[in-house]
């Protein structure tokens, strides 16, 4: 990764390069990202907000910003606070765009409960009948310091034919 190691570059990275890549040819292993995640106790991932059994990781970014990464059965969740946040859904917009042409924006609109996030949705069509579902929350650039958000889940499913 010859970006800077961003919040926003980061996430993005676990998500296109790990999460999608793996979800495309799952005997493939995916590009390993930059830093190495640190393995999230239950205590420590239930202080960052995890609910659900899973495998919850922490990888640093610059600034000091910590970007938080749970896998979960098909899920795979990505989030962090401050930072770049208000950069990361343009970030994961444009690398979505390039490496798969194929995507389908699905829509964006309000956050169900909180009115200061919007929510994007994407398709990702996959090798086979595999595709991945993207719901990205996000705060806007001018939102107070306890709304400043970034989070995406990515679910890998199979399309009906």
């Amino acid at each position: 990764m010859s970006v800077p190691l961003t919040p926003a570059n980061l996430s993005t990275f676990l998500i296109t390069e790990t999460a999608l890549e793996l979800i495309n040819d799952p005997g493939t292993p995916p590009k390993q990202p930059p830093v190495p995640g640190r393995a999230l106790t239950p205590a420590q991932a239930a202080e960052v907000g995890v609910t659900s059994p899973g495998m919850t990781l922490a990888y640093p970014a610059e600034g000091g910003r910590i970007v938080f990464c749970d896998i979960a059965a098909s899920q795979l969740r990505v989030w962090f606070t401050g930072g770049d946040f208000a950069d990361a859904p343009i970030v994961l917009d444009r690398a979505l765009r390039a490496k798969f042409p194929s995507l389908l924006p699905l829509g964006q609109g309000d956050h169900p409960t909180n009115p200061a996030l919007t929510v994007y949705r994407y398709a990702v069509p996959l090798a086979g009948v595999r595709v991945a579902q993207i719901t990205v929350t996000h705060a806007a650039p001018e939102a107070k310091a306890d709304d400043q958000l970034f989070f995406a889940e990515v679910v890998a499913q199979e399309r009906t034919q």
